[in-house]
């Protein structure tokens, strides 16, 4: 049976379907943040239990045009939608029949773009379709129940705690219409099924022959009952389904989710970004168990992956995360524990203090004297309200830890959740005044410790020269400084043909410990006006063993900026160098908790070489 639109009553649904979108207004997240941190906090919320693999998340911008649009068009039956449009008010402002798609429709070269969000290594959407029956009741708590969510059951992220993660969705199409397709473990809840296809929509409250309608809609084939008059395809035909409209189809053992946005104008290189401003602390190790794998395409083509630490505004703070999660505090840098006295520990403060270079980054980014509030992985708000006007430039990262104070900070959030509001009135009613005060102290402590470092800073003894004149006394003071009187000549210095900038850093938190390293090289000004091909070693030397004794040298993998693999044990390989263009690498190795190592970066280049360093 073909599927078709049933738009709802009024009668059965009182609340508008063009007010429930209301509260994601009031926030100053752009859409494509807001949709990722929506969507991929789902989708991590619902890793299968017994999954080895991370979870994966792709992104997908899809153009349909000629044929494939008439197709689109004519099995989602927009056709109806467009139809029905015309009795939309034009009170409700946001639904502009003229700069949607539904004014195109029979325009081959005017495309329909379509945003697809797939997850993998996830659960889907099982349960019961038409009922909730808690947490299991995944499709019918995200399709289509109203301001419900049972998140809070299951001590999980509870992004979603507020049951409004489809107005995410919707708000990012012009037409407010979404497609859900999925795969699941069947069971009785789902009458044996494990697939299902469905799609929703928002739309203007309006009237047509003296009936009013809710704005509420739903495409599928007739299920008998008011509340929800379609219900979803399943198996066969939902596999049939996703494939006819240009899904890619999932096999029964694939199980996760996939969601369509419908004249959706989001660009796929904007949610990366997006990705990588606020999800980068899932992203910095792949070994960890909160590490989410992501992919970006637009068409047919693949963007690189997401790389947080090559973008400098943000680099200072994933540093401090990284001097958490190791529990070292290199110079520079303060690490604290903030704890209360009636919940004890409620997470881990690092601060950096910045140096004139990395300002002027983070402010061009207005990212300056902020510490980055994370909770289960998520940047929750680049917080400014904690530094002091005038003191010495400094960030932070607060990660919240234990199961409390997560659903405490959770819970203090509002819709969007980009901020902890002490202030919130369902965190006092769902937890007590002890957790209001849990809120309320750890910024009073976060505020106390940033503001004392940054008086720490701009007390402490100024230094003579600065770094960059630091930089060129290491190498040009061997020239100027006074040696006893002698026959020998004060030797030439050797000129530098490329540079080499190195971070070196360990992961402990899980086996197989690993060393790892993130360098850049570049041609020297004025080396050369040409590229130069040069060849790269990477070494990562063991200096004392678990004994005491020196170690040699250990095997070590190297991927470029984009993720390729371009040395799987020697650590050597070739690239060619443009002048005026840094080309970064990152490379690790297996290693032993006990072992001191260092990372050396040699460049050659003919008869030319030059050793870039040491980074222990």
């Amino acid at each position: 049976m073909q599927p078709e639109w049933h738009f709802l009553h009024q009668a059965a649904m009182m609340v508008p379907a063009d007010q429930m979108a209301n509260p994601l207004q009031h926030t100053a997240l752009k859409d494509a943040e807001l949709l990722m941190r929506e969507a991929i906090q789902n989708s991590v919320d619902e890793r299968k239990s017994e999954a080895t693999d991370p979870v994966r998340f792709s992104v997908r911008r899809k153009q349909y045009r000629g044929d494939e649009k008439f197709a689109l068009v004519s099995r989602l039956g927009l056709e109806e939608m467009a139809e029905r449009a015309r009795a939309f008010p034009e009170a409700h402002g946001w639904f502009k029949y003229n700069e949607t798609c539904l004014a195109s429709l029979n325009d081959p070269d005017d495309p329909i773009s379509a945003l697809i969000l797939t997850d993998h290594n996830t659960n889907g959407l099982g349960g019961d379709w038409q009922k909730s029956d808690g947490i299991n009741s995944r499709f019918y708590n995200l399709v289509l129940s109203i301001y419900a969510s049972h998140k809070q059951e299951d001590g999980g992220g509870m992004l979603g705690s507020y049951g409004v993660g489809k107005m995410v969705y919707a708000v990012t199409s012009r037409i407010r219409t979404m497609a859900y397709y999925s795969c699941f473990e069947p069971s009785d809840a789902t009458d044996g099924a494990s697939a299902r296809f469905m799609a929703t929509a928002f739309l203007p409250a309006h009237s047509i022959r003296d009936s009013d309608f809710t704005g509420h809609a739903f495409f599928g084939t007739p299920s008998g009952t008011s509340a929800y008059p379609a219900r979803p395809l399943a198996d066969t035909d939902a596999h049939e389904f996703a494939e006819s409209v240009g899904l890619e189809a999932r096999s029964p053992h694939d199980t996760g989710l996939t969601v369509m946005l419908l004249d959706c104008d989001l660009e796929p290189r904007d949610c990366l970004d997006a990705c990588e401003r606020f999800w980068w602390p899932r992203t910095f190790d792949e070994h960890d168990e909160e590490y989410v794998e992501l992919e970006f395409f637009d068409g047919n083509t693949r963007l690189p992956s997401p790389l947080p630490r090559n973008r400098s505004e943000l680099k200072p703070f994933l540093d401090c995360y990284s001097n958490i999660k190791q529990g070292v505090e290199p110079d520079a840098y303060e690490s604290k524990k903030i704890r209360l006295a009636a919940s004890g520990e409620v997470g881990h403060l690092c601060m950096k203090a910045l140096r004139k270079t990395e300002v002027a980054h983070v402010e061009r980014k207005n990212l300056a004297n902020a510490v980055a509030l994370i909770r289960s992985g998520l940047v929750i708000e680049y917080n400014q309200s904690y530094a002091r006007e005038d003191d010495p430039d400094a960030v932070g990262v607060f990660e919240a830890i234990g199961e409390r104070p997560k659903k405490c900070f959770t819970l203090s959030e509002p819709e969007a959740h980009d901020r902890w509001n002490y202030s919130s009135s369902r965190l006092e009613r769902s937890l007590g005044e002890s957790a209001v005060d849990l809120v309320r102290i750890t910024h009073e402590r976060i505020k106390a410790r940033f503001r004392d470092f940054q008086t720490r800073l701009k007390n402490a003894p100024r230094k003579g020269p600065s770094e960059g004149l630091e930089f060129l006394d290491e190498i040009l003071g061997s020239i100027f400084r006074k040696r006893k009187p002698g026959p020998v000549p004060p030797p030439e210095p050797t000129r530098r043909a490329f540079t080499v900038h190195k971070k070196g850093w360990r992961n402990l938190a899980r086996e197989p410990i690993t060393d790892y390293l993130d360098f850049t090289i570049a041609l020297a000004e004025g080396v050369s006006a040409e590229p130069v091909n040069c060849k790269v070693k990477a070494v990562l030397r063991v200096l004392e063993d678990a004994e005491a004794r020196p170690g040699a040298s250990v095997s070590c993998k190297v991927t470029n900026e984009d993720g390729d693999l371009i040395s799987n044990s020697s650590g050597s390989f070739e690239v060619e160098l443009t002048p005026g263009v840094a080309e970064t690498f990152h490379a690790s190795a297996r290693v032993k908790q006990m072992w001191s190592t260092r990372w050396t970066v040699t460049v050659t280049r003919e008869h030319s070489r030059f050793s870039g360093g040491e980074d222990s």
